[in-house]
């Protein structure tokens, strides 16, 4: 099944950082002038925008607690399928793709990504060593947090089922140490957002490895909803 995607190369030539941005933002609007994709290839980056999976994207009424892909996620999981374990072999191939072009510098491949897409993007990064750095907005802040929630809201394309029995979404942040992580208006299981005590609390052991193993400030919190994704350097 094919996804919308739009890729941007800089004129100039040599090999230059690279930049993927994934999100379930229309195309046109995703890409338009003044937005960061476009920001980030007049910077001189090699972008590339992609669409997750399903495509085309859901027509179903949104539900109020379980979004619009509860019978997507359903069809997948009969046939032994998650949208998380799609959506990051997706990614994955897309960050193999670039770091085999002749544009892009394959030690400077970050990746941006907004609402479900951000705990696919944490899998792809502990998957991934060429993801260097990495940016989630407006995302799901653990899988505890869902079963902590009184009703959860929004995370059925989020589910991978039995998850919590092997790892949790902090445990893969602890398994891509040294890389930096930028974390934009998370949300817990309920869709509340995090305030950053909170969201101190909630990530308190990645921390701590991140102090032993001497990676201070490499997670950087922020509440601000516009924030622009990071490049690597």
């Amino acid at each position: 099944m094919a996804s919308p995607g739009k890729l941007a190369i800089p004129k100039t030539g040599g090999r230059r950082p690279a930049l993927l941005i994934t999100s379930e933002r229309a195309m046109d609007a995703l890409t338009a002038p003044g937005s960061d994709f476009d920001q980030a290839a007049q910077a001189g980056n090699v972008v590339l925008a992609m669409t997750p999976l399903p495509w085309p994207p859901s027509n179903d009424q949104p539900r109020p607690t379980m979004g619009t892909l509860l019978p997507w996620t359903s069809r997948a999981l009969l046939v032994g399928k998650t949208f998380a374990g799609m959506r990051t072999e997706d990614m994955i191939a897309a960050v193999q793709w670039l770091a085999a072009h002749n544009s892009v510098d394959p030690s400077k491949i970050s990746a941006y990504t907004d609402g479900a897409s951000g705990t696919v993007l944490v899998h792809a990064a502990a998957l991934e060593p060429r993801i260097r750095q990495i940016t989630i907005q407006g995302s799901l802040s653990t899988y505890a947090s869902v079963v902590e929630a009184d009703v959860h809201r929004n995370v059925a394309e989020s589910v991978v089922p039995g998850v919590l029995l092997p790892y949790d979404l902090d445990d893969l942040l602890i398994a891509i140490a040294s890389r930096r992580v930028f974390v934009v208006h998370p949300v817990n299981g309920a869709g509340d957002a995090l305030t950053e005590a909170q969201f101190r609390n909630q990530f308190a052991r990645v921390f701590r490895a991140d102090q032993s193993l001497g990676f201070n400030r490499r997670i950087t919190y922020s509440a601000d909803n516009a924030s622009e994704p990071s490049t690597s350097k």
